[in-house]
């Protein structure tokens, strides 16, 4: 199904308030933090497997993404992927290895956002103190918070919607559904793994913005616990608790206090058909509704993103490229 690439493995927030940011992922949603260095702070869910981190958080004057980590199939398929990429005329930058991860590719896609290639890591080994009963379970549910599970998508907006579709489908990546309006199209949900959708992209007329990231919960009546946790301690509501047509997940949108949205998720459908065909979705007949939300509440901010509307965002790359 997947030519090159193995999954999304996680991404870096931008984030002003990072302490802030840090309570709410840690004390409110229930990540362990496992690590940091001079700017970032990396964080882990309780039932992610070997990867080191999937919530790099970064101190930053703005929200918005840093870069997204994608992982390949195989060390040959790192190179293949780079291969490509720069024979369809993508000028990225080799990245030597870190802490976390091995030796890797950073570029930008059409749609203006960074995207790391890697196949090595450092494998994450749980402390004794952390480890579960279940050999299958890579840490103890956390004492605190809501306990979510992992990381399970990225939504992000940006320009030359069509474009970067089928630049990414040159990768082996499937659309599983797609938005117009009109002749025009609106959004991508795209899968890696067969999951509904790893990631996300929504046409906006500015490059390399957020629109969401989502953590997986273990159980559907947890989309109430978080609806509640939000209400006592403060994190404003975006959308939800709902259902979205599209996908068939159920979530609740909240922005943290850095100001990225957070989509705390559960459910959908999971498509391994290799000739699969894109559901199409339209803006004035029923994207809305039953598209974007079957039941449950959903606001028009939910498409805003981060940073705010009208405001520029960080290009990762170039960071990177002043190291």
């Amino acid at each position: 199904m997947n030519r090159f690439l193995s999954q999304v493995v996680g991404v870096e927030l931008f984030t002003p308030k990072i302490n802030d940011s840090l309570w709410y992922f840690k004390d409110v949603l229930g990540y362990y933090e496992v690590g940091k260095d001079k700017e970032s702070v990396y964080l882990r869910a309780y039932n992610e497997f070997l990867y080191p981190f999937s919530i790099k958080l970064t101190e930053q004057e703005k929200s918005g993404i840093g870069e997204i980590y994608v992982r390949t199939m195989s060390e040959a398929d790192l190179y293949d992927t780079v291969k490509t990429l720069e024979g369809n005329g993508v000028k990225g930058l080799w990245v030597e290895p870190d802490s976390k991860i091995g030796r890797s590719y950073a570029f930008e896609t059409p749609s203006g956002h960074t995207v790391r290639l890697f196949w090595d890591f450092k494998e994450f080994v749980t402390p004794e103190e952390l480890k579960s009963i279940l050999k299958d379970r890579p840490m103890k549910i956390p004492n605190k918070g809501i306990g979510v599970v992992g990381f399970d998508h990225v939504a992000v907006s940006g320009v030359n919607q069509k474009e970067n579709r089928l630049f990414w489908e040159k990768l082996g990546v499937k659309t599983h559904e797609m938005v117009v309006k009109g002749n025009m199209e609106i959004a991508a949900f795209m899968s890696l793994t067969g999951k509904a959708h790893d990631i996300v992209f929504f046409n906006d007329q500015i490059p390399g913005r957020l629109n969401h990231v989502a953590i997986n919960i273990e159980h559907s009546s947890d989309i109430f616990k978080v609806t509640d946790m939000y209400r006592d301690y403060g994190i404003e509501i975006v959308s939800g608790p709902l259902r979205h047509g599209i996908t068939q997940g159920i979530g609740i949108y909240g922005k943290e206090p850095g100001g990225n949205v957070i989509e705390v998720h559960g459910l959908q459908y999971y498509n391994y058909l290799p000739d699969w065909k894109p559901l199409v979705w339209d803006v004035d007949k029923d994207f809305w509704n039953p598209g974007a939300a079957l039941y449950g509440y959903i606001s028009e901010y939910l498409m805003k993103g981060s940073p705010e509307p009208g405001v520029k965002p960080l290009r990762p790359i170039e960071l990177r490229a002043r190291r």
